[in-house]
């Protein structure tokens, strides 16, 4: 489900519906839920039509843009969702939903700029709204785009924020350039060091050890005024 960055004035949700019984597609509402149309034109029917996520374009409110994820591959819709059109079809061979996941720009009505990552797809980079991709060479996954930042004197951005691991460690990093370069936030957690085991406690002499101790000193006592004079 997901509902419009204007929802408080458009008052738009959509929900995917389950392809067996629904044959499929998304349901739209624009009066708050209280009635509901479907909208699959161009979207597949029966279990390929799975909606899986749906994401609208920050500017939806000027360019009526939707995406959604379904088995098939990512779909998008320029008319508020009444048709929809397949940009990443799933690859020859590959099993039903090897698209796993797919992000919008918080900054798309500038940059036009979608993520998405499959298991045979890889890392793809789009900035033209989805017509065209290329490959991301790098191992990160993008999981999370921030909100888009300005700094002092420079040029606005977008944060995207990813991940990657080994046998060992979790790693997440940064990218201010759409994921082409990344920079690691943190090192990688290391085991806590084994404490160093303290010294075992003295051992506290028996009663008859100290009587003998006792009389050695007091001997030793002797001898020495015995020396003295």
């Amino acid at each position: 489900m997901a509902l419009s960055p204007d929802y408080g004035d458009d008052h738009t949700i959509l929900i995917g519906i389950a392809g067996y019984h629904w044959n499929g597609g998304i349901l739209k509402s624009t009066d708050n839920g209280r009635t509901w149309q479907p909208s699959r034109e161009g979207l597949p029917w029966g279990a390929d039509g799975v909606t899986r996520d749906i994401a609208f374009s920050p500017g939806y409110a000027e360019d009526h843009t939707v995406f959604c994820l379904s088995w098939q591959g990512l779909y998008k819709s320029t008319d508020d969702g009444t048709t929809w059109q397949r940009l990443a079809p799933v690859p020859d061979g590959a099993p039903w939903g090897s698209i796993e996941q797919f992000l919008v720009s918080p900054r798309y009505p500038r940059d036009q700029t979608v993520w998405l990552r499959g298991d045979r797809e890889g890392q793809l980079l789009s900035t033209d709204g989805g017509t065209t991709w290329r490959q991301m060479s790098h191992t990160v996954q993008p999981i999370a785009v921030a909100e888009a930042y300005c700094p002092q004197g420079g040029d606005c951005g977008v944060e995207l924020f990813g991940y990657t691991w080994d046998s060992e460690h979790d790693y997440v990093y940064k990218s201010f350039d759409g994921g082409m370069t990344w920079h690691c936030l943190e090192s990688a957690v290391t085991p806590m060091p084994t404490p160093t085991p303290p010294p075992p406690a003295p051992e506290i002499p028996e009663a008859s050890t100290l009587s003998l101790l006792a009389g050695g000193l007091a001997g030793l006592a002797g001898y020495l005024r015995r020396y003295r004079r």
